[in-house]
């Protein structure tokens, strides 16, 4: 399978994001996941964590179709993350 994506993060890969997800059937909102996952850390400044991020958001929204309980439970898992990494909100301005 021939790389679609013109910039370099996706042409990094020996597999197309769309490809896979045609053949794995997958749904728009898995796809954009696949898409975030596939480019991690490999996009201008993006961290890896912030595109994992992402395709977290995607998956939960697939599951949930609604932006405001999506962001919630996204609200729930940075939690989570600042309290596992030792960090609070006095710490990162959130």
């Amino acid at each position: 399978m021939e790389a679609r994506g013109t910039d370099s993060h996706y042409r990094k890969h020996q597999y197309d994001a769309i490809d896979v997800c045609d053949a794995w059937g997958l749904n728009p909102y898995e796809f954009c996941a696949i898409k975030y996952i596939q480019r991690r850390g490999q996009k201008d400044n993006n961290r890896p964590e912030d595109d994992a991020r992402k395709a977290i958001w995607y998956m939960i929204y697939n599951q949930t179709r609604n932006k405001e309980a999506t962001d919630f439970i996204l609200r729930v898992y940075d939690s989570i993350i600042k309290e596992k990494n030792g960090t609070t909100n006095r710490d990162t301005g959130a």
